[in-house]
Parts: C-alpha cells; sequence; structure tokens
C-alpha cells in the first residue's frame, strides 16, 4: 500500500476558455426548459432551411449576402462621413447662418465627363437640415440592410 504524505498538493489549473458564438459573443447559460430549447432548435433549423440546398442558389445566396454586406459598409463610411461634415457646418453655423464659402451644396446633371450646375445652396443652416435629413435616411437604409443580412 502507499503512503499519501499530508503534504499540500497541487493540481494543474484546467484552462478556462471563453466559448463565442460566430458573432464574438460570448455564450450564454443554456435555456432552462424543454419549452425553449425546442423553440431554439426549431429557430435553428429554419435558419438553416433558408440556406439554398443546391450548390448554384447557393453561390447566389451567398453572393446576395456578400453584396449586401458592401452596400452596408459603404452606407456607414457615407453616414460616417456625412457626420463630420455637419460638425463643421454647424460650427459655421454658430458664427454666420445665412451664406458661406465654405460649403455649398450642388445639384448637376449630365455625364461624367461633363456636368452642368442647376443648383447651388450656400446656406449652412439648409445644408445642415439637408444633412440631418440624408443621415435619417441613411439610418433607415442601414437597419434595413443588416435585417436582410441577418435573415
Amino acid at each position: 500500500m502507499e503512503k499519501v504524505s499530508s503534504g499540500s498538493v497541487t493540481q494543474p489549473q484546467a484552462k478556462t476558455t471563453a466559448k463565442k458564438t460566430t458573432k464574438g459573443e460570448p455564450v450564454t447559460a443554456a435555456p432552462a426548459t424543454v419549452e425553449e430549447l425546442q423553440k431554439q432548435v426549431s429557430e435553428l433549423t429554419a435558419k438553416l432551411n433558408a440556406i439554398p440546398q443546391d450548390l448554384e442558389e447557393r453561390i447566389n445566396y451567398f453572393n446576395h449576402k456578400k453584396d449586401l454586406i458592401h452596400k452596408l459598409s459603404r452606407l456607414e463610411e457615407n453616414a460616417e462621413n456625412l457626420n463630420r461634415y455637419l460638425n463643421k457646418i454647424l460650427e459655421i453655423v454658430a458664427v454666420n447662418d445665412f451664406e458661406t464659402e465654405d460649403f455649398i451644396l450642388t445639384i448637376e446633371t449630365g455625364t461624367k465627363y461633363s456636368r452642368n450646375q442647376i443648383f447651388a445652396l450656400q446656406n449652412p443652416s439648409l445644408i445642415a437640415e439637408v444633412l440631418h435629413f440624408l443621415l435619417g435616411k441613411i439610418k433607415v437604409k442601414i437597419e434595413i440592410f443588416k435585417m436582410e443580412i441577418e435573415a
């Protein structure tokens, strides 16, 4: 028989790694009830069934998702850019709210190589209102793209 000493024995500590979902979010505790688990299984099954099974359809499906992600990225960049300039315009409005040479909102017609200006607005207050309106529309479109990507 082996003797065990009464000294302290250190055991190697188990590695603790936080599991993450595909979106990088930590995994939460599993639902407690069977009904919740069944609901979760049916939701995941519906998501899997939404992905086409045919290879050609699957390629088109994921290319569409890729296009949506690209459009979403461009819209988010545009919104960030507009916010930056909106803040600059609001600084100008505080000093002069009638006309400025720093910012001009124009509407043009024509082609890539030949443009014809049909309208120019130099009032920073009105330009700020137009940018607020555009940002609101862009945010709505961003939410639509996010929902389509999630679907």
